[in-house]
């Protein structure tokens, strides 16, 4: 009895630590134009080494709608990546700060998706190429990009998710933009090109979790439990301008945790996070009424938030005209988005999708 009850102890023991609490470590001071992270609050420690890589499998059988289904599904998938994953670059640990969700399948028909057959493989790197074909060339200069497949391996599922923001471990440096996270992985591997780095470093191997590759995502023993904020995609537009592309311009696939906000769109960051204050209150009140919130929240010059969300509630009070009722964003098609345009878009886009 006596070694039943000491194993039993040592159980709600190891409990206990597993779910203790570090404590937080203060904020940096946060400017507009640069990227700012928090140090990551640490948590748990985990013995195991082993991938659980099923949390990237989605089955979508049982969804009944398009929308809300995919992005709590993503949610789940970009938790793990942010809080329980880290990057291994050249043994060098990098914490994934922004990652993007791409997916298209039947039930889920995203345009934006790049639908590479590389994409329909799980879960592997895919380094994006300038066409569909396997033997397309490797895209060069600001287009690079970095993806994790999460396809189901059909002909018809096509999964991405894009590394948008990296942070270097032991430095804290940050790297910014899918370019800057593919021109780092080259830097440090010390090559010059995609297929460089694929054929002499990796071997050619593009197993996502291979622990004998130079680039690998690894379980840290240090997770942490930062809150993962959504909002909408950086970069897409209208300019090939469709029904389909509309609805999903503004879909939140876009993850980040709280204690990052990165320079790149981070007023689409401050609107979502107005819209879901918004539609979780009474609508009959304005954006604005966030104004001091999301000021302090983001720590963004209060000038700032106040245009964005001026320009929000504009898009939002739009009356659509008879052409526009079906397609709501159409006076966007074959334009580029200026700054206040993205803004009074996306007010329009939750008018019409609600905050999806």
């Amino acid at each position: 009895m006596d070694r039943q009850n000491k194993k039993r102890k040592r159980t709600e023991e190891a409990k206990l630590a597993d779910n203790a609490l570090v404590k937080s470590a203060v904020c940096d001071a946060i400017t507009d134009d640069k990227p700012v992270a928090k140090k990551p609050v640490s948590t748990m420690k985990i013995t195991t080494d082993i991938p659980l890589t099923n949390f990237l499998l989605i089955n979508d059988a049982s969804f009944t709608d398009d929308s809300q289904s995919y992005k709590s599904a993503f949610e789940l998938i970009a938790n793990e990546l942010i809080n329980k994953y880290e990057l291994i670059i050249n043994s060098k640990s990098f914490r994934i700060c922004e990652i993007e969700f791409y997916y298209y399948s039947q039930k889920h028909l995203d345009p934006f998706t790049h639908q590479h057959s590389e994409q329909k493989k799980f879960p592997n790197w895919y380094f994006h190429r300038s066409g569909k074909s396997l033997t397309a060339s490797w895209k060069n200069g600001t287009y690079k990009g970095l993806d994790l497949t999460f396809g189901n391996g059909d002909d018809e599922t096509y999964g991405g998710i894009l590394i948008r923001s990296i942070q270097n471990k032991q430095t804290n440096e940050i790297f910014e933009g899918s370019c800057l996270v593919v021109d780092t992985i080259l830097n440090i591997a010390g090559v010059t090109s995609i297929k460089e780095l694929i054929e002499n470093k990796m071997k050619n191997n593009v197993q996502a979790f291979n622990k004998n590759s130079m680039l690998y995502l690894n379980l840290t023993n240090t997770p942490t439990l930062s809150t993962i904020v959504m909002s909408p995609r950086v970069g897409l537009t209208l300019k090939v301008g469709d029904k389909q592309r509309e609805k999903f311009l503004f879909r939140s696939y876009r993850f980040t945790p709280n204690d990052f906000y990165p320079s790149k769109m981070k007023s689409t960051i401050i609107l979502a996070l107005a819209a879901e204050k918004f539609f979780k209150t009474d609508q009959k009140l304005e954006f604005n009424q966030f104004l001091q919130e999301l000021t302090n929240e983001t720590s963004t010059r209060i000038n700032n938030v106040k245009t964005y969300l001026s320009d929000l509630q504009t898009g939002f009070n739009q009356k659509l005209k008879t052409d526009e009722i079906d397609s709501p964003l159409k006076s966007y098609y074959g334009k580029a988005f200026s700054s206040s345009d993205i803004c009074r878009a996306y007010g329009t886009w939750l008018k019409v999708f609600g905050n999806k």
